[in-house]
């Protein structure tokens, strides 16, 4: 006769299969090679939603549905910012996932990620969520609305597959790129607001500088002069774009950033945040110091150059 605690694996091992088998209905899998494959998720009716890295190729995608079919996919666009990448289907027939609230998502939850490999087959793996917080910005500028990392690292063939609470609600999709060592779950509201933005123009238009910086102190005595309240900081510019919108502007290697368009710049997440609404062909004031002393620059911004994923 079973014990009662085995009744109760029982049960809860059979609630964790059905779970899973209700989100892999929304997963595919999306094929760009005869041996290599990504997972995706069916987010809006003829849309999949994907990790923008497995996305190794523009032409030849297809897409294996849960019912084992297979369509061709145009790939409408990628941000690898946030690692987001938008395929548009030739039907909206498929069923789309039911998408949770991310913001309701705290550590220690559990949680677990369904993949689909080229074969049409599911995979599924579980964990807990290991931190959450609020907006932050990834090592490539690009703007997560929330923080949700797991207690461990995504397996292969996963990112881009859906991470679900224990209801099978998806809470967002799961990436390794964002990390290292961690998986990331881009939650669903960044999710949207990119796929808005990607199936609309095509691809993400950020404000584009030129330049590449890193953070230095500034002395005390410079602070002073410089009628900074305390001890600040500043971007150093360490290199130049050719005939980029800095360079173009007379901005020199050496200049420190204070601040563009009043807003300090202390960290380089600051200047990636003040570019983030900025439009090409928009002039922007640039507070700098050269030579010791501070000036004010004038640089009209470019249209930050589509990365290769």
């Amino acid at each position: 006769m079973a014990s009662a605690n085995t009744t109760v694996l029982t049960d809860s091992s059979e609630a964790l299969a059905k779970a899973v088998e209700q989100v892999a209905r929304h997963v595919v899998a999306i094929v760009a090679s005869r041996h290599v494959a990504a997972s995706g998720v069916l987010w809006r009716p003829g849309v999949v939603v994907a990790a923008a890295h497995t996305i190794r190729r523009e032409d030849g995608l297809r897409v294996v549905l849960p019912d084992g079919g297979r369509l061709d996919a145009e790939l409408a666009g990628l941000d690898v910012s946030t690692d987001v990448a938008v395929l548009k289907l030739g039907t909206a027939g498929a069923d789309v996932a039911d998408v949770g609230d991310a913001a309701a998502v705290r550590a220690g939850h559990f949680v677990f990620a369904v993949a689909r490999e080229a074969s049409g087959s599911t995979a599924a793996s579980f964990g807990i969520v290991a931190a959450t917080g609020g907006e932050w910005r990834t090592w490539r500028g690009g703007h997560i609305d929330r923080l949700i990392r797991l207690d461990g690292s995504i397996p292969s063939g996963f990112s881009g597959g859906a991470v679900a609470d224990t209801q099978g609600r998806v809470m967002g999709v799961a990436t390794a790129a964002l990390a290292r060592g961690f998986g990331i779950v881009i939650p669903a509201s960044t999710v949207d607001r990119i796929a808005d933005t990607l199936l609309e123009s095509g691809h993400i238009a950020r404000g584009y500088l030129g330049i590449g910086t890193q953070v230095i102190p500034l002395p005390g005595s410079l602070s002073h002069k410089l009628g900074l309240q305390e001890r600040g900081r500043g971007l150093i510019v360490l290199s130049l774009a050719p005939q980029g919108p800095a360079e173009q502007s007379g901005m020199l290697v050496g200049d420190i950033l204070l601040d563009l368009n009043g807003q300090a710049l202390q960290e380089v997440g600051d200047l990636q945040a003040a570019l983030e609404s900025g439009k090409a062909g928009r002039e922007v004031r640039v507070g700098l110091v050269r030579g010791g002393e501070r000036i004010e620059s004038t640089v009209t911004l470019g249209e930050r150059p589509q990365q290769a994923c």
